[in-house]
């Protein structure tokens, strides 16, 4: 593979590549006409990487274009998700220090909110056994001082033990270790040295940060996943040089930026939810151009729904992260999930009532519409039978579907069972995925103090857009945006980052008690951390920038607030500035300040960033063609169970233009998603081709323009 240094920077035609549950998405865009061209494909489970060369070669056949014109690649992953919750991770040993060695089973004594008075819960099973976590001799004080020396005679033992464990990989986490790192930095040298073959991860690599449960927590999870993901990308880049394509691959990391594959090898506890988190900068980057900056994102695929909140054009930033049941604390962007999606299976419990999802039927066998072995009735069954869905193809006509099949499952897996017609029994399962996705879009607004009628709904995924308007009236929004290929917007989200690193360290210091020449010596650390990042991965000085971050709370708070500052050399004036900042920022957020209570300042944190080119989106002119050049048919559509099917007019969206307007009820077909617009709702086509839908078109949208909010 080609060094990185100057992939992308005067690339004409760039490639992203989005894997998900169901489908895998490519997005290809040329910078000299400033156009896309997308692509969709099954995603093979077995082996993603099939699916992504068939997805490359289509493509690149389609456009007519040979492999060594694409100057610029980046990847979407779910391996290291679908790892998480399959809990298929590598065969992984534990080094730590005597005396902790069921610090990973004894956790923290709190549970999930929506499991708090389950009386039944179970924790996520401990992903290394007991016999797999051996103890080192030694202890580091919380102040760096060494208690007790490192016994290397009985380290060295305790690797050899682990090898002939057959481990693949060696996590290191020592108490203290984020003070004074000696002792594991020892520790990775005889790993390397008596267990050549084993991959090593250790905490003072993966997070220099105190709380020891979530930082052992985080260490194993990157240990856990090395191997799957490490063999994935090694696997990815072959394949990539086998097509004869000359650029290196980047990967989507969860904080919203991307870094090599050698990078994200060493550290892939940082790959966590990386396809969601493409999205959600792929909807700040095409609603940003339509004007808007405070959103809700709402991504539907086939598998799951992600959402999240955006305000003044950024997204939110978390490290208190738990994914499938484990503490991860790197950052991520943050974005919810619930598994619903075209493929979710409705189903009846045990008291008689309609569920739909979590479980899904994936892309095989699919729903039963699809002609592949599926018997289960699933939202894509119920969208087909209602006709909100193409009764007989999908995918721009390269995926046949069966109605008949789709409303035989509905009848004999909900209608008849619940005694129901089949309109009310589909309806039904629209009804209640719309509820739960509701729910799900409440916990970023609602339960953040956020009025979800001040934002603009995204919508993508190739499910997003068949519910959007259902579910923005239940929440009382007034606009909706449907991106011009909403069901690849992941994948063109890749291209529109940059590569990131964060780096932390602890140090908890009260402000007003804090000396600048400590805290300037801690960010000379960072800064050269992070510089030496940005150089190991090749980028130009001119497209470097930092980023510092502090984690402020009050004393004897358990959790912190994320607090930007200023680069350059700190003086008092900067502390009494944080300070202050601090008590307006509390204020906002929980509704009080103190300012007699000491506030400390508790991580350090530098991001670094590598500044990569972005799609510059052309504006597009107005057509002379009307609307009616742009409709391709009509389509009996069941709106509501109460009443008949309406005769519904169905657009090409690929023919509709700048000054367009759609009055519903109407749909609109492409290849990548169905957009529908219901009865009394109003769609205007923008100059940059996407679908700005309003819901109440005697009503201003509420703060959802630039500035709102």
């Amino acid at each position: 593979m080609p060094d990185t240094n100057e992939v992308g920077r005067a690339a004409r035609y760039r490639l992203g590549i989005d894997v998900g549950g169901t489908f895998t998405d490519l997005c290809l865009f040329d910078e000299a006409q400033g156009t896309l061209r997308t692509y969709k494909v099954a995603s093979t489970p077995d082996d993603f990487c099939h699916g992504i060369v068939d997805g490359v070669r289509a493509l690149l056949a389609e456009a007519r274009l040979p492999a060594a014109a694409l100057g610029y690649l980046v990847h979407g992953t779910t391996v290291a998700t679908n790892a998480m919750i399959q809990r298929s991770g590598g065969r992984v040993g534990l080094l730590t220090t005597a005396g902790f060695r069921d610090l990973l089973e004894i956790r923290r004594q709190s549970r999930p909110h929506d499991e708090l008075y389950n009386l039944f819960f179970v924790k996520a099973p401990t992903p290394i056994p007991r016999h797999l976590r051996l103890e080192v001799p030694e202890r580091i004080l919380a102040d760096g001082s060494i208690w007790l020396p490192l016994d290397e005679a009985a380290t060295i033992r305790a690797i050899e033990e682990l090898v002939a464990l057959r481990v693949e990989t060696i996590a290191i986490c020592l108490l203290n270790s984020y003070v004074d790192a000696r002792h594991e930095q020892r520790l990775v040298e005889l790993v390397r040295e008596h267990a050549p073959g084993v991959d090593v991860s250790a905490s003072y690599q993966v997070l220099r940060e105190f709380r020891e449960f979530e930082r052992l927590s985080t260490t194993v999870v990157n240990a856990w996943l090395q191997r799957p993901v490490g063999h994935y990308l090694q696997r990815l880049e072959s394949r990539i040089a086998e097509e004869r394509i000359k650029t290196a691959p980047f990967v989507m990391q969860g904080n919203g930026g991307i870094m090599s594959v050698e990078a994200a090898v060493r550290g892939p506890v940082n790959l966590l939810v990386s396809g969601p988190s493409a999205g959600l900068m792929g909807a700040i980057y095409t609603a940003r151009a339509a004007g808007f900056d405070n959103l809700l994102t709402f991504d539907m695929g086939g598998t799951s729904t992600d959402v999240s909140l955006v305000q003044r054009g950024a997204p939110i930033v978390r490290t208190d992260n738990e994914v499938a049941g484990y503490p991860v604390r790197v950052p991520m962007l943050d974005i919810k999930f619930i598994g619903a999606g075209g493929g979710s299976v409705a189903w009846i419990n045990e008291g008689g009532a309609l569920k739909v999802g979590p479980r899904s039927t994936g892309a095989h066998p699919g729903p039963a519409c699809y002609a592949q072995g599926g018997r289960e009735a699933t939202v894509t069954d119920a969208n087909v039978t209602l006709g909100f869905l193409h009764p007989e193809r999908l995918l721009g006509g390269r995926k046949a579907i069966d109605r008949t099949l789709a409303c035989d499952a509905i009848m004999a897996n909900v209608a008849r069972p619940l005694g129901l017609d089949l309109s009310t029994a589909a309806h039904g399962i629209r009804t209640i995925v719309n509820t739960n996705m509701v729910g799900a879009l409440k916990l970023v607004s609602v339960e953040q103090g956020y009025d979800p009628r001040d934002f603009a709904l995204v919508a993508f995924g190739g499910a997003g857009p068949l519910h959007a308007s259902a579910v923005a009236r239940e929440l009382g929004m007034r606009t909706v945006i449907v991106p011009e290929s909403p069901g690849i917007l992941c994948a063109l989200g890749l291209l529109t980052v940059d590569r990131r690193f964060d780096i932390v360290r602890t140090a908890v210091m009260a402000i007003r008690e804090a000396t600048v020449t400590t805290i300037n010596d801690i960010w000379n650390e960072l800064d050269g951390e992070a510089t030496r990042w940005l150089e190991g991965e090749g980028v130009p000085v001119e497209c470097r920038g930092l980023v510092r971050i502090v984690d402020a709370r009050y004393r004897g708070q358990n959790y912190e607030l994320a607090l930007p500052v200023s680069l350059g050399i700190w003086t008092d004036a900067t502390l009494a500035n944080i300070e202050r900042h601090f008590h307006e920022e509390h204020e906002r957020i929980y509704g009080f300040h103190s300012e007699k209570a000491a506030v400390q300042m508790v991580n350090f944190r530098t991001v670094a960033q590598g500044i990569m080119p972005k799609p510059s989106m052309a504006r597009r002119a107005a057509s002379n063609s009307t609307l009616r050049d742009a409709q391709i048919g009509v389509r009996s559509v069941s709106w509501e169970a109460e009443r008949a099917p309406a005769a519904t007019p169905v657009y090409a969206r690929e023919r509709l233009a700048p000054g367009h307007e759609l009055i519903g009820p109407a749909i609109a077909e492409q290849m990548d998603t169905t957009i529908v617009i219901a009865p009394g709702e109003h769609a205007r086509v923008d100059d940059y081709l996407n679908l700005v839908i309003d819901l109440s078109c005697d009503q201003p949208a509420r703060g959802t323009r630039m500035g709102g909010a």
